[in-house]
């Protein structure tokens, strides 16, 4: 029993003495993750795409719906069968559902966070002679990080601007003053309009014309 006891401590000793970070730390090497994404321009495209896919949830139940439930534009219900959040916009009334204008917040700074997952590893990839694509993408990326924080101003007022990706001891950042968000709303939207060119509205993703009217919608509510 002794020689067993002995063999499996001897055992575990070389297990153990053979371990290092790196052998704890492998990069994944079947699952596509931030670290070892970003290389080629197809790559960039890809984070590109996840970010203006965050614009398909702005449908129901965020802002764009609830802005027209709460102005004289439209009723937000018809009777007991209707949702009551809908109700309640119409009428102006928080008593049942706190929550309910969680999803514009949580789609808001989805998009920004998929914005800056971007624009932080842009330089990572390999562009060749092709850098005027390089400053495509960051400038539609820009776009879209000033079109999340414009939607998500525009409810809450006081926002956490964020123009890259937080670290844990970021996590209870406070909010800032209008002044602020706006101002790097202002300054993305510039880069976007300086350097997307001027494409038809209806073959284009973002052009100088939708940039120019975005910072005249800031100005406004701004």
């Amino acid at each position: 029993m002794k020689t067993y006891i002995k063999l499996f401590a001897l055992s575990s000793l070389l297990v153990l003495g053979s371990c290092s970070e790196d052998f704890l730390e492998n990069e994944p090497y079947t699952d596509k993750v931030t670290e070892n994404f970003y290389k080629t321009p197809s790559d960039a495209f890809e984070g590109l795409v996840a970010v203006y896919d965050v614009l398909q949830r702005e449908a129901y139940g965020t802002q764009l719906i609830v802005s027209e439930q709460a102005s004289d534009n439209c009723f937000g219900g018809f009777g007991i069968a209707d949702p009551t959040v809908d109700l309640q916009w119409d009428r102006f009334q928080y008593t049942t559902d706190k929550d309910m204008n969680a999803l514009t917040w949580t789609n808001s700074y989805l998009g920004i966070y998929r914005a800056n997952v971007l624009l932080e590893n842009l330089d990572k990839v390999n562009w060749g002679s092709n850098t005027a694509l390089k400053t495509r993408y960051e400038a539609e990326a820009r776009f879209l990080r000033a079109h999340f924080h414009f939607q998500a101003a525009k409810m809450f007022g006081d926002i956490v601007p964020l123009d890259h990706t937080v670290t844990t001891s970021e996590f209870e950042l406070p909010r800032q003053a209008p002044e602020v968000t706006y101002a790097l709303i202002a300054n993305d939207l510039k880069f976007a309009a300086d350097n997307l060119l001027t494409r038809k509205l209806l073959t284009s993703r973002k052009c100088k014309l939708r940039t120019y009217y975005k910072m005249g919608s800031r100005s406004v509510f701004g």
